[in-house]
């Protein structure tokens, strides 16, 4: 199905050990490949029956199982995990978390002596860590990194008396939560946030015919045809779920949220203005990851042109807060067009500090590309700037204007184009009043729409339905395969 390079990569393997066979990386690289080919040929084999033990289901007890949490990281997957379990457990519903095995040790230095606490509670939901004192965590193989989380998933459901097993995005989670699910003969949610496939198609366009990208669509799709229902994060992921072959029916969109209520409009720190030497301009600011798919440097030429296109000395100016994998491109990008004096780079700021900078923007742009990851997923720093009263400009990817309604709630430019970002941008720098309104537009929309208070309601309604309103109900095992 998906094996020719793979099992290229076997038999290269298998030659490498037989000339050293006590060496550990050649064992491992053949064990890796060898696992690979066979899921590869035979396609992933998902759990279909039930534990001989019998498990104790308490209604209303959920078992979360996540690639990463609070407070050791403050990321959008991580918000969006804890506004989705705060959500859930103000519902009723008792949530508690597991993290993959080795998180957060398997992302650190090697040197880094930190010491995590097997158990984080952060605002009464316990995020539990799955660790080993060796501090060793290899992913591969496949199957049997799958098979220990899994088992080690079925555990702790068992401790809390889970009722229902949901993961979260990527593959790995969704095969152990299947797993563990299916053992424990309870439903079986899944929340795709995201494709890794997407994800390297848009900084690699030749990966889309690549033997890993079929073995990671396969990977997904066969998690969707086995878990009970599908959570997405956009109306675009939707469509292209359904389109690899998985039910509408059981195909929800559960959509990013914000907690309104800690990001609500707040007087300018003028301290902080004076401190970055904006006081009394017009800023324009991004906060967030400095990736490549962000579109940053569109915002960087969309300012040179403003610069140049504006009569007299600047009276805006450009904050970008943030780092990431482009961040030296970025500086080297402004110090090409000469912007030294009309942006400041800020670097990474805690996350409690967020809102002090964003209390400094007056628009606050998401220049995204068209890429296939952006045209499906959407971001969460949005609906921080909106709940804030800010007015947004986004690019005109699918996944942004499911969030944005032109004119209304923001306003969007053609994806891509920096000359039209910047026609947007000189729009909003001459009209303080259309800003305004766009701002109280958007706050009013996501109070009333994505406050997670509101966005979990999708959520609650399919547990309720899984579980029969929390009543004990063992699900019939089935095989599921693509």
């Amino acid at each position: 199905m998906l094996a020719g390079r793979t099992a290229a990569a076997e038999t290269l393997a298998a030659h490498a050990l037989a000339l050293t066979p006590d060496d550990r990386l050649a064992q491992e690289a053949w064990a890796n490949a060898s696992d690979q080919l066979a899921v590869a040929r035979d396609g992933w084999r998902t759990v279909s029956t039930a534990s001989e033990v019998r498990h104790e289901q308490r209604e209303g007890a959920v078992l979360s199982l996540l690639a990463q949490s609070l407070p050791h990281t403050s990321g959008g997957y991580a918000t969006r995990s804890h506004g989705v379990l705060t959500g859930l457990a103000a519902r009723g519903w008792d949530v508690a978390a597991v993290t993959r095995p080795g998180f957060p040790y398997d992302r650190w230095q090697r040197d880094d002596a930190r010491q995590v606490a097997d158990v984080d509670e952060v605002d009464g939901i316990r995020y539990h860590h799955l660790l080993d004192v060796r501090r060793r965590y290899p992913q591969y193989p496949l199957t049997t990194y799958v098979d220990g989380y899994a088992r080690a998933a079925e555990v702790r459901a068992r401790r809390h008396g889970a009722a229902l097993v949901h993961a979260s995005s990527f593959h790995v989670n969704g095969l152990a939560g299947q797993a563990a699910a299916a053992r424990l003969g309870v439903p079986f949610v899944y929340e795709m946030r995201g494709l890794e496939e997407l994800m390297k198609v848009s900084r690699d366009p030749s990966f889309a015919t690549s033997e890993r990208h079929a073995f990671l669509e396969h990977l997904e799709t066969t998690i969707c045809h086995a878990a009970d229902r599908v959570l997405v994060i956009t109306e675009a992921l939707r469509d292209l779920v359904v389109d690899r072959g998985v039910d509408a029916d059981k195909v929800l969109v559960l959509p990013n949220g914000v907690h309104a209520d800690q990001f609500r409009p707040r007087a300018r720190d003028e301290d902080l203005a004076a401190r970055l030497g904006v006081t009394g301009k017009t800023v324009i600011g991004y906060a967030g990851g400095l990736v490549d798919y962000e579109g940053l440097e569109l915002l960087l030429q969309a300012t040179a042109a403003l610069r140049t296109g504006r009569p007299g000395p600047a009276d805006f100016h450009v904050v970008v807060v943030g780092d990431g994998h482009v961040e030296a491109q970025l500086h080297g990008l402004a110090a090409a067009l000469g912007l030294h004096d009309v942006v400041t780079f800020v670097g990474r700021v805690p996350h409690e500090e967020v809102p002090a900078y964003l209390s400094l923007f007056d628009v606050a742009p998401f220049p995204r590309l068209p890429l296939p990851v952006c045209e499906a997923i959407s971001p969460i720093k949005p609906f921080e700037s909106m709940a804030m009263g800010k007015a947004v400009v986004v690019s005109s990817v699918a996944a942004l204007t499911e969030i944005v309604t032109d004119g209304s709630t923001g306003l969007v430019f053609e994806k891509g184009s920096s000359a039209d970002l910047a026609r947007v941008l000189g729009v909003l720098l001459d009209a303080p009043d259309l800003r305004a309104r766009l701002g109280e537009t958007a706050r009013d929309w996501v109070r009333r729409e994505r406050d997670w208070s509101s966005v979990v309601a999708v959520v609650d309604d399919v547990y309720r339905e899984l579980t029969g309103q929390g009543a004990i109900r063992v699900r019939t095992a089935r095989t599921v395969g693509v």
